[in-house]
This record gives structure tokens, sequence and C-alpha cells, in this order.
């Protein structure tokens, strides 16, 4: 419960920037700049409803009792605000909860940065990075921890699919996790 505090004060903090109108150049010299993003996303982004869907455990990182114990439909869903660039790339701000691997709440909240290349029409594929805090109650009893991932992405507006992996810390029985959500513009 006291991960999901956590993450509900940093959602409330996002939300709070459009209403305090960040004054983002009083910031110390390079939080200026990422305020300044952060608002413009927040102002000008459209929204984005999050969809979680599928966590495939890759088989050769579990033994079978494992794999036999742990959920890959990841159920959840979320909010996203997102702005495309003129070169047709996207940033975004998000927040979702999903079901993670043994059913427990997964939190998320974060930032993704998502260059585009047009394959045909109005189809397009991105490869780009996500960041942000994740809190999970089997790790660190649930204290919000900071993560990287990389991410790949099909889109064809107003609906994209976004995969991302996640590595093994190690051993036997976690990590190596490749995890599929979608995104529905509105």
């Amino acid at each position: 419960m006291k991960s999901f505090r956590t993450l509900l004060a940093g959602l409330a903090l996002l939300l709070s920037i459009p209403a305090a109108q960040a004054a983002c150049e009083d910031w110390w010299a390079g939080f200026d700049t990422a305020c300044s993003k952060v608002s413009q996303i927040w102002n000008q982004g459209n929204n984005g409803l999050l969809v979680s869907g599928y966590a495939y455990h890759a088989r050769w990182q579990y033994t079978p009792e494992k794999l036999a114990e742990l959920n890959e439909f990841a159920y959840g869903g979320g909010f996203e605000k997102h702005i495309t660039h003129e070169n047709g790339n996207e940033e975004s701000l998000f927040f979702f909860v999903f079901a993670d691997s043994h059913e427990d709440p997964q939190f998320n909240l974060g930032y993704m940065w998502m260059p585009y290349w047009k394959v045909a029409g109005d189809f397009q594929l991105g490869a780009g990075l996500s960041g942000g805090l994740v809190s999970r109650t089997d790790i660190f009893n649930g204290i919000p921890f900071p993560v990287i991932l990389p991410m790949v992405s099909a889109k064809f507006s107003p609906i994209t699919l976004y995969t991302t992996y996640i590595p093994s810390l190690g051993g036997v029985n976690n990590g190596s996790v490749i995890y599929t959500y979608g995104r529905i513009e509105f």
C-alpha cells in the first residue's frame, strides 16, 4: 500500500503542473529543461488510454514449476499524454497499473521518447526508450525504483502497440520478459 501512495503522490505532482503553471526557469540548472519538457507535453499533448496486454516470460529463464505459477495476462490500464513533433517523433508522460507476473499490481510512472519511421501510408514503426519509476511488491518491498527500458512500437493512428524487454536480474526465475501493451488516442 505504501508503494501505491508513493506513486499516487508522484501522479498528483504530475497533475499539478498545469494548475501551478510551473515556472521552470526558476529551477536548478538542468532541471529547468526537464520541467519545461514535462510542462510542454502535459499542456500541449494529446490524451491516450493505455490498455495493458501480455507478458511473455522467456522459457529458458524459468523452471517449469515457476512458469506454471506465473501470470502472463497482464491486465490493467492507465493514462498517457503525448506530443508529436514535426518530424513525427513522440514524447509522452504516462501512469498505468497492471497485474504483474504474480497477479499483484505493478505501478508505472514515467516518460517515453519514441522516434518513428513511416512504413506505408499512416503505418509507422518506432524504436526508443522509456524511463521512470516502477513499484512492485516483490522488489524492494514495493518501494518505487527507477528503470530505463528499450521500446519498440507499431502505430496506425489512433492505435499504437508498444513492446519492451525487461532483462533478467541474474540467476533463474526472474526477468527476461517481453511485455506488450497498447494505446488508444482520444
